[in-house]
């Protein structure tokens, strides 16, 4: 293996010490920058880098929720719904971010928050209507849940639209919440957040509460990763207005684009 002078890690968060101990291989000294957002932590990994011996120097830098990727109406909806949950919020502070929201880019794009009787139908008709005016299948993105990947894919296949399960530079990208990380496209659509883990559907009594708690974050943590994701427009279709997750994101967008409008 090739070996460096310095190694760079972006998303810190989603390593644990078996990555670490093979990059201590890749580097000639330990000279490590290390970075990350424990808001994107959608892994269950682990790390310890003092025990690594990777840490010599701790640099304490301004804490802020500062976003330059996504549209500052965006990035506050995505923002705002993570810190809606209390525990999250406790998270955060712990790690020692606080409430300085600073959204960059200027662009004053909302996200669109639609109800659908049939997304599967719409969503075709919104693609071709984009494809229509000056976007191609390569600046959008799809993001579901796991379970309706398939039938999202044979619609597109059915309709004729490009797409790439994964990233792609020619074609629309379908991906579910877990293999978002990392993407980014101009126009973004999200649907089958009804089918992450929330408390209020889970009617196990004998199951742990603080487990509970553990897995409706990491259903938030993801939801949060897919809304960050756009460089212009956002889009979510929902059928349930029932659901945690989209009461909560109605609720904060709502306000959001009524404050836009004055």
């Amino acid at each position: 293996f090739r070996k460096f002078d310095y190694i760079f890690i972006d998303e810190i968060q989603d390593f644990d010490n078996l990555y670490l101990g093979i990059l201590k291989g890749l580097c000639k000294k330990n000279n490590y920058f290390f970075v990350g957002d424990i808001g994107q932590k959608i892994y269950e990994r682990s790390h310890d880098l003092e025990r690594m011996g990777l840490i010599t120097e701790k640099i304490s830098l301004p804490k802020t929720y500062k976003m330059h990727r996504t549209p500052k109406y965006i990035a506050e909806l995505a923002t705002r719904f993570i810190l809606k949950d209390p525990y999250m919020k406790s998270e955060f502070k712990l790690s020692g971010y606080e409430e300085d929201f600073i959204f960059s880019n200027t662009l004053e794009n909302a996200a669109t928050v639609n109800y659908s009787n049939n997304i599967q139908e719409d969503l075709i008709e919104k693609i071709k209507l984009m494809l229509s005016s000056h976007y191609t299948e390569n600046d959008i993105m799809i993001i579901n849940s796991e379970k309706k990947i398939q039938t999202t894919e044979n619609n597109l296949k059915i309709s004729g639209i490009r797409y790439s399960l994964g990233h792609s530079d020619n074609n629309l990208t379908l991906v579910d919440f877990m293999n978002v990380k990392g993407l980014e496209k101009e126009v973004i659509i999200i649907f089958g957040i009804e089918d992450l883990y929330e408390r209020s559907q889970n009617d196990d009594i004998f199951e742990d509460e603080e487990e509970k708690v553990k897995k409706e974050g990491f259903s938030r943590r993801k939801i949060y990763v897919a809304l960050t994701r756009s460089l212009e427009n956002l889009i979510v279709y929902y059928t349930d207005r029932n659901n945690r997750f989209i009461k909560e994101l109605m609720e904060i967008n709502d306000n959001i684009l009524k404050r836009r409008q004055r």
